[in-house]
């Protein structure tokens, strides 16, 4: 679990490099190129409204709850997104694109329809997050997180342990009984402390 944590935040976060390897095996579904213009004035880029947007989206899929919307300000569309039942994500993974200068619909994404790249990508929010797998699995994340915090503990409990055994037995302990390498301090018959010896 701890591997799968760790490969979908490393992908989340430079995902740069990871897409192109990827893509190279298994293709992503394009999103809707940029709509908006270089140089054109932010009214000129969102003369649809957010109410309209929404309406616009809605009419194409009546079913189901709006998880939410957003403008995609680089490209100059909104996304709206839709939640169907036992949905991977809390967010939605049904997409609609709405140009934000006459509210024409650009493109639908739903990856379970998509491509197997398009499931792989869809997958890393709700797998780093535990929310593909309900509660249960938002449990087992969060417990898998508490693991490296527990393993340094018990790693610095151990190390202060040893320590402490070699500073009271001295610099070279010579354990003479299963009871001596568990905690406890022997030494050879006459053998003098380091302490006490003049």
């Amino acid at each position: 679990m701890l591997v799968v944590i760790a490969f979908t935040g490393l992908y989340m976060n430079i995902p740069a490099v990871v897409e192109p390897a990827l893509a190279a095996v298994a293709p992503f579904t394009e999103r809707p190129p940029s709509v908006r213009t270089q140089g054109a004035a932010r009214e000129a880029v969102w003369k649809v409204g957010w109410d309209a947007a929404y309406g616009r989206a809605r009419a194409e899929h009546a079913d189901d709850p709006v998880a939410g919307i957003g403008r995609i300000e680089a490209r100059g569309y909104y996304q709206v997104r839709f939640l169907p039942p036992g949905d991977i994500m809390d967010s939605g993974t049904i997409r609609y694109f709405v140009d934000g200068r006459d509210g024409r619909l650009l493109g639908r994404f739903d990856h379970r329809e998509g491509t197997a790249g398009d499931k792989i990508r869809t997958w890393q929010f709700p797998l780093h997050s535990g929310q593909g797998f309900g509660l249960a699995g938002r449990i087992l994340v969060c417990v898998t997180g508490l693991v490296p915090l527990l393993l340094a503990f018990t790693g610095l409990w151990l190390w202060l342990r040893r320590t402490r055994l070699r500073r009271r037995c001295g610099p070279e302990p010579r354990p003479t009984s299963p009871a001596a390498g568990s905690g406890s301090c022997a030494r050879p018959a006459g053998a003098s402390s380091p302490t006490t010896a003049r």
